[in-house]
């Protein structure tokens, strides 16, 4: 079980991973920096270029044992979470936003578990971080799939670029 601070702790966690991977792999150029941005910064384009943008958008909460009937009330189910994101690039042309999209999308097939060490603390905002982790933890990535053309409308400024979209799962806030 994690704590309360896991979702933001998985989305460094996976720049982390996308950033030590892109640079390993750099295509014969400079691997431009993973930053995870919010998507009014690619609205107002005022994110850097070039860079591979992480978008958290979405967080929802996955029905578990919490609802399941014979399940003892007085003992705390941690709440299941799921971190929705997009994956972008923004480069000097579109072959270099093209290039580092399908690494990006490489790197996230090949890792789609994270544990153990790829599973970072979350950094807060006097500069200390904490470490939400717990032994055994795994956070799975997959493409996600859902909303189609209605889930653009959630990524402001990505409606016209390509992108990838993709779900965090496994993700558990104790609750004790």
């Amino acid at each position: 079980m994690a704590g309360y601070e896991v979702l933001s702790a998985c989305a460094h966690s996976i720049v982390d991973m996308l950033n030590r991977g892109l640079t390993t792999t750099a295509l014969g150029a400079a691997a431009p920096p993973t930053l995870l941005i919010q998507p009014e910064q690619v609205r107002d384009r005022t994110r850097p270029t070039p860079c591979v943008a992480v978008l958290a958008h979405r967080v929802s909460s996955v029905p578990t044992a919490r609802t399941r009937p014979g399940r003892d009330p007085n003992q705390p189910t941690p709440l299941a979470m799921s971190l929705h994101f997009a994956v972008c690039c923004f480069g000097a042309t579109v072959e270099d936003e093209l290039r580092w999209t399908g690494l990006a999308a490489r790197l996230l097939a090949q890792q789609p578990i994270l544990t153990g060490k790829l599973l970072l603390p979350a950094p807060l905002p006097d500069g200390t971080t904490v470490n939400p982790w717990s032994p055994g933890d795994r956070v799975q990535i997959v493409v996600d799939d859902q909303g189609g053309d209605s889930g653009r409308a959630a990524l402001p400024g990505l409606e016209a670029r390509p992108h990838l979209r993709y779900l965090a799962t496994g993700l558990h806030i104790d609750m004790s």
